[in-house]
């Protein structure tokens, strides 16, 4: 997903082109690190929180950073 050219000026980073991960990626990770209920996740830059929620589906308990309004707002309405 690409971030529109107004919003990157009010970044405190501000980057040309905003990626989320890919489902695979995301899944991926959360095998690697064997995620589950005993775990506790806090994800700085979580974009739309797609890693959040596949960690939170896995039993942890997770909790995101985003700096962006929008992508903080995708995130809320994705949980």
């Amino acid at each position: 997903q690409r971030l529109n050219q107004s919003k990157q000026s009010k970044m405190l980073a501000p980057r040309k082109t905003l990626w989320s991960t890919p489902g695979v990626g995301v899944e991926a990770a959360c095998q690697l690190l064997r995620l589950g209920a005993q775990d506790k996740v806090i994800d700085v830059g979580c974009g739309d929180g797609r890693f959040l929620l596949e960690a939170a589906k896995r039993g942890a308990s997770a909790v995101g950073l985003e700096i962006d309004a929008e992508r903080a707002e995708a995130a809320r309405a994705n949980g």
